[in-house]
């Protein structure tokens, strides 16, 4: 059995990986609904492996992109069509 901070820092080094190609599904337009759920359940994870690592201000970066993936998913739906990520 590994220790808790084996775990801790494998799941840490492991999730911005997923985070990363999911970001690139969603500039992509890749099925970006299903994307943008993946990547804020990601998210949601980083959040809980930081509070556990007690790396607080990297949830700075995180509390950012959650609300950049609600503001976009609200944009998704209200276009009930897939979004344009141009400036």
């Amino acid at each position: 059995m590994l220790p808790t901070e084996t775990g801790l820092t494998v799941g840490a080094s492991l999730f911005p990986f997923i985070e990363f190609f999911t970001g690139l599904l969603i500039i992509s337009n890749v099925n970006i609904k299903k994307s943008i759920r993946i990547a804020f359940c990601i998210s949601l994870v980083m959040i809980c492996f930081i509070i556990a690592d007690q790396l607080y201000s990297r949830l700075i970066y995180h509390g950012v992109i959650i609300g950049l993936l609600v503001f976009l998913c609200f944009k998704v739906d209200k276009n009930q069509q897939t979004p344009t990520l141009s400036v």
